[in-house]
């Protein structure tokens, strides 16, 4: 049986990392231009002094962070087939940066895949550099998915910039310029960006990369969980065991929506059952909240409204708010301040835009420029779609009338046309994997993936040794679900499944997840609203919105959905 929580007590919501080296910066270009440099610095440069079963790759010294100090990490960008089953095709580049054990060979190698499709495994940073320092006898590897940072992001430098209409997201009407821009810089290569060549990325460099009997362990998170299962209908023996977290196996982008708007019901559900968030909402929330949208659509607090402020951008922000275990607590009190409309309650929300627009306005932080929203919408429109989808009009009157809602479906069908879609391989696509290696599987009782879209993927691998945890009030993100002293359950279980792949989870922990916090934690809203009441605070001093745009406001809103479609909330 596995020990409790205290051994391996994790601050959730660590900071995102950045990129492998100064080269990331050039990514936004995308293309192999802007791969070229770094491949060929990297062709050059002296071969690594740790071996890990590595021959023939060469590894150059790089930050474990990116953008950060020191070498402790290796980073290395192979040519890989952009379609593996034409391997003397022609090729895209692979990013992939480990940081090795402190005596090779390593007891095993854990390679990390970050969710999207699109988001960057530099979000995986952090955490890598304090499991490498807690425990150093494992190999820790981060493949970056073909698409994003180095492994040949797909990019519209344009389109994508903070100032375009859609800021960090690309809008329908800004979808016929970038889709000529992909196809003129990847030609056929664009439609080797599927997630079974990602696979292949996988498992040929852990074959290359592996030390003679050594462990191996993936561990997949969201649409990586998705990636994952590819890996293992195409591998189904290689790995050592297998974790998969937040599971989008099962999901469509079709229905995502309606998925949001569902957990966020259940949220609200939740405040309802809370003595203190009832005080303030009364027995149904949302119903309030309810209300309250539907009176913004008739023009309700004006001063809100004039700053761009509308239901869309309401259920959109409150969408976005799921995804994190704090900042869905600042839902409620929204709602509420919102509704009364009072001075206060302008000043609070007017530190949250403000907060929002300069996020959107700053440099791009190495998360960002890495991530690819591009690869979200290429693999999401071909593999991730329903055939027939529910049409056009259907999608935007169920987000019309949502409370929670990014949007996302929307936006995928306004696209959905014209984009240069592939066609999955009919072996693979829409089943899962059979394999008899160890498995566990994680995911949170309030992600946004409901259990009517994860419950085939678990009944699929339920045999010995393969485990399914569902965790207390924990978000997209399994490891969120927090214990008093700090402990991440879902990480927990994932340190000890690394030791012991054939032990059965511990629930000893599940029983320690602390309760969803709607009093609103002091720092969290200081640091969102800028009152330590989140509730019936006043910021001082108060906001500066009244002097920006309402497209400002907009586009701050819609590069933070965005963003939070493609992050695994790391």
């Amino acid at each position: 049986m596995r020990r409790g929580p205290t051994l391996l007590t994790l601050l959730v919501g660590m900071g995102s990392g950045l990129a492998c080296d100064d080269a990331a910066s050039t990514t936004g270009t995308g293309g192999d231009a802007a791969t070229a440099s770094s491949t060929s610095s990297a062709s050059t440069a002296s071969a690594s002094t740790g071996t890990g079963g590595s021959a023939g790759i060469t590894w150059t010294p790089c930050p474990v962070v990116t953008d950060g100090a020191g070498s402790a990490a290796e980073c290395a960008l192979l040519d890989v087939p952009a379609d593996w089953s034409k391997p003397d095709g022609p090729t895209v580049t692979f990013s992939v940066k480990r940081v090795l054990g402190s005596q090779q060979p390593a007891r095993a190698q854990v390679w990390f895949m970050n969710g999207g499709p699109g988001g960057s495994v530099v979000d995986f940073e952090p955490i890598v550099e304090y499991l490498h320092d807690f425990d150093p006898t494992f190999d820790w590897y981060m493949p970056e998915h073909r698409g994003v940072g180095l492994s040949s992001r797909l990019s519209c430098p344009t389109e994508e910039a903070s100032a375009s209409d859609g800021g960090w997201a690309v809008t329908p009407a800004e979808a016929p310029a970038c889709i000529a821009y992909l196809q003129a810089t990847w030609g056929e290569r664009l439609a080797g960006f599927t997630s079974e060549n990602a696979a292949h990325d996988v498992g040929e460099t852990i074959a290359a990369t592996r030390a003679p009997g050594q462990d191996v362990f993936l561990y997949g998170i969201s649409y990586g969980s998705h990636w994952g299962n590819r890996y293992l209908q195409l591998y189904p023996d290689q790995a050592t065991g297998v974790s998969l977290g937040a599971l989008a196996v099962n999901l469509s982008f079709t229905t995502i929506d309606e998925e949001f708007n569902q957990v966020g019901e259940r949220l609200m559900g939740a405040c309802a059952a809370d003595a203190f968030c009832a005080s303030k909402l009364g027995p149904d929330p949302w119903a309030r909240m309810t209300a309250v949208m539907s009176a913004l659509d008739q023009g309700h607090c004006p001063e809100v409204q004039a700053w761009g402020i509308d239901r869309t951008l309401v259920r959109q922000l409150a969408a976005s708010f799921t995804y994190d275990w704090y900042e869905r607590t600042l839902v409620p009190p929204l709602v509420y301040r919102l509704e009364r409309c009072s001075a206060a309650d302008m000043n609070a929300i007017g530190h949250l835009v403000d907060l929002l627009i300069a996020g959107n306005e700053a440099p791009p932080t190495a998360s960002e420029r890495n991530t690819s929203i591009l690869l979200g919408y290429h693999v999401g429109l071909s593999e991730m779609w329903a055939d027939p989808a529910p049409p056009l009009s259907e999608l935007q009157a169920y987000v019309d009338a949502a409370n929670f809602s990014g949007d996302a479906s929307v936006d995928m069908a306004k696209l959905h046309d014209v984009w240069p879609r592939y066609t999955p391989n009919p072996a693979l696509a829409g089943k899962f994997a059979a394999t008899s290696i160890p498995i566990l599987l994680e995911h949170g009782e309030y992600d946004f993936i409901g259990q009517a879209q994860y419950q085939p993927f678990v009944d699929a691998l339920s045999g010995p040794h393969q485990s399914f945890v569902l965790y207390p009030r924990a978000t997209h993100d399994p490891w969120s679900a927090t214990t008093a002293d700090g402990g991440s359950c879902g990480l927990i279980d994932l340190y000890y499944f690394l030791l012991d792949p054939l032990a059965p989870p511990d629930p000893a922990c599940l029983a320690q997840v602390v309760p969803i916090d709607f009093g609103v934690p002091p720092e969290v809203a200081t640091a969102y609203l800028g009152t330590a009441d989140a509730w019936e605070g006043d910021p001082d001093p108060p906001s500066m919105l009244a002097s920006r745009a309402p497209s400002a406001v907009k586009r701050a809103v819609r590069s933070r959905t965005a963003r939070g479609g493609l992050r695994a909330a790391r």
